[in-house]
């Protein structure tokens, strides 16, 4: 069985201390002239580092040159608060940090790749009690975080302006 929980959804992310030393980053043509912080999970990337932006339906495909490339989100998190650049990240990665003013949302509306999340187990008939105590305790909350994700740039949490 697949019940499905909601879509994660990676948004672009960087330090506030990032974003006052660095040019500004208003719309995705100006990302090649940041430092970029690549997950290359996905063999595409690993070969043609670029990221495929959307907003409103409108797409925009940037060439990036990474500083630093990593296959988990772990790592590019920890260089985006350091203040080495700009990564993209699921909110929910990012979402204590947002919170604590460690990192600032960037390109408001523009958001990376999405893929579907499921919790899958065995079909059973009738399901066991403790698998059916799991979920409903899980269901909810998984929905909620991810739920969550949804444009951390509109929580009115905004970059530092140039000063």
């Amino acid at each position: 069985m697949a019940k499905p929980l909601g879509l994660v959804r990676e948004w672009a992310f960087a330090s506030p201390d990032y974003l006052a030393k660095a040019p500004p980053l208003e719309t995705p043509d100006d990302l090649p002239l940041h430092r970029i912080l690549l997950d290359t999970s996905r063999p595409k990337l690993r070969d043609t580092p670029e990221w495929l932006l959307e907003k409103d339906g409108q797409q925009k495909q940037v060439r990036v040159q990474p500083v630093l490339s990593s296959h988990q989100y772990a790592p590019l998190l920890s260089a985006a608060i350091a203040g080495s650049g700009v990564a993209l990240l699921p909110a929910y990665v990012a979402s204590e940090h947002l919170k604590s003013g460690r990192l600032a949302p960037v390109l408001p509306g523009w958001s990376h790749d999405c893929w579907p999340v499921y919790l899958v187990y065995p079909y059973r008939h009738p399901l066991p009690r403790k698998y059916e105590a799991f979920i409903q305790h899980v269901v909810p909350r998984m929905r909620a975080l991810l739920e969550a994700g949804i444009d951390p740039g509109q929580s009115g949490i905004r970059p530092p302006s140039p000063e």
